[in-house]
């Protein structure tokens, strides 16, 4: 089990047909759980160092996302001319690789880190426009990417 996530925060302007401009803050958070299968290949490089690598497939269970948008300047739209809430939507499979390296304290006792980096879009960010708008929708793709540092006690 795994549990990934992104809280990003940006400011906007958003013109409007008719000679009206606002600006937005927004606070945004998503958080992903996966179920993974990690299998890891290792290479002992001395008695105390292994280098790690091995291919992630991660399989969505739950999906969490908040976001709120803020007026700081301007006036909202009204009537045809209102901005609507992003959303986000999450692709059910990922699959990346994993790299690290192992460092033994003793015999047992090892320290592990590894960066994990995902080939396939996690999901896709949307700022939707009424259809009265000019502007295209504004789409954002996003990637799974991880540092992980994990400590093993091997018996």
């Amino acid at each position: 089990y795994s549990q990934k996530g992104a809280s990003f925060n940006y400011n906007f302007t958003h013109d409007y047909e008719v000679d009206q401009r606002a600006e937005y803050a927004t606070t945004n958070q998503v958080v992903l759980s996966y179920v993974e299968l990690n299998p890891t290949f290792s290479f002992k490089a001395s008695d105390k160092i292994a280098i790690n690598f091995g291919p992630s497939i991660s399989f969505l269970i739950s999906q969490a996302e908040s976001s709120t948008k803020e007026l700081t300047d301007g006036v909202e739209g009204t009537g045809l001319n209102v901005l609507l809430d992003g959303f986000y939507e999450s692709n059910a499979l990922d699959v990346g690789l994993n790299v690290g390296l192992s460092y033994f304290l003793t015999e047992n006792f090892l320290v592990d880190s590894r960066v994990y980096t995902g080939f396939m879009e996690a999901g896709t960010i949307n700022q939707p426009y009424t259809e009265n708008q000019i502007i295209p929708d504004a789409e954002y793709s996003v990637k799974n990417r991880a540092i992980v540092i994990s400590f093993a006690y091997l018996f």
